[in-house]
């Protein structure tokens, strides 16, 4: 924490499902049906909303 700032922390691991459905969907070529990409737009929208200033 030094270093980085804790709202920059807190996205970086928030990120982490965002993350996971597109390493799946690249590497695993798992498929992503419209409630992921739904779920994944939220999770990202509620990024944003917690680091907004």
């Amino acid at each position: 924490l030094r270093i980085y700032q804790p709202s920059a922390m807190a996205t970086v691991a928030l990120s982490t499902p965002i993350w996971g459905v597109l390493i799946a969907a690249v590497i695993a070529h798992e498929g992503l049906s419209p409630e992921l990409l739904l779920a994944s737009a939220l999770v990202a929208t509620g990024i944003g909303l917690t680091t907004w200033r």
